[in-house]
């Protein structure tokens, strides 16, 4: 393990509840089984510390949100500032590209794992999935999306990434709808984005059969 991560690990061990710990590194190994089925030439220790330092503003309070935004120089958008939960994207974001030094492909990774974004990277994609499919996260949708994504690597390894994305995305956007809540334009625009071209490569398929 090299000195970044051991740092990191060092870090969120001691600002992270137990509770909290447990969820990151399920995602982390989520994270690194993701890039070695779908992007095997990722940098697997860059992966680690996006999902190591992905929730390490999650705990902070609305104001403590604020204080580190402007520690780390982050700045919110109106949207962010009326939804304290969103928060933590772009704080954690911040943190580790200010106290970690992590590049732009992790520091985005971080930034959007709540929202997700049209046109993701490959590092988006995987650490938005993992938040989803941590092992220890037994709510009934993330248990659905985990069940999803091994039922589309299973039928179509090459498409199981972004159908699993497409779907975690349909059925986020539901619930926020049944509870009134807001949805994020980046959430709605990564759905269209997905759904698109999926499209594309069935209709690309066909054609070639």
């Amino acid at each position: 393990m090299n000195a970044l991560l051991l740092r990191i690990y060092d870090y969120i061990n001691g600002i992270l509840s137990p509770k909290r710990r447990r969820h990151t590194y399920g995602v982390e190994k989520a994270a690194i089984i993701l890039a070695k089925n779908h992007y095997p030439d990722l940098d697997k220790e860059l992966v680690a510390a996006a999902a190591l330092l992905h929730d390490c503003t999650k705990e902070l309070s609305a104001e403590e949100q604020l204080a580190a935004a402007e520690k780390h120089g982050a700045l919110f958008t109106q949207l962010e500032l009326d939804v304290p939960k969103l928060r933590h994207a772009v704080t954690g974001a911040a943190v580790a590209r200010s106290m970690f030094g992590l590049p732009e492909e992790a520091t985005n990774a971080i930034l959007y794992h709540t929202t997700a974004k049209a046109d993701m990277s490959p590092m988006e994609k995987i650490l938005y999935l993992a938040d989803f499919i941590d092992e220890y996260r037994n709510d009934e949708l993330c248990k659905d999306v985990r069940q999803k994504y091994f039922t589309f690597f299973k039928a179509e390894k090459e498409t199981a990434m972004d159908r699993t994305l497409l779907y975690a995305l349909d059925r986020s956007i539901e619930i926020l709808m049944e509870e009134c809540k807001q949805i994020h334009p980046h959430t709605i625009e990564a759905r269209n984005f997905l759904k698109e071209n999926l499209a594309d490569e069935d209709n690309k398929r066909r054609t070639e059969q």
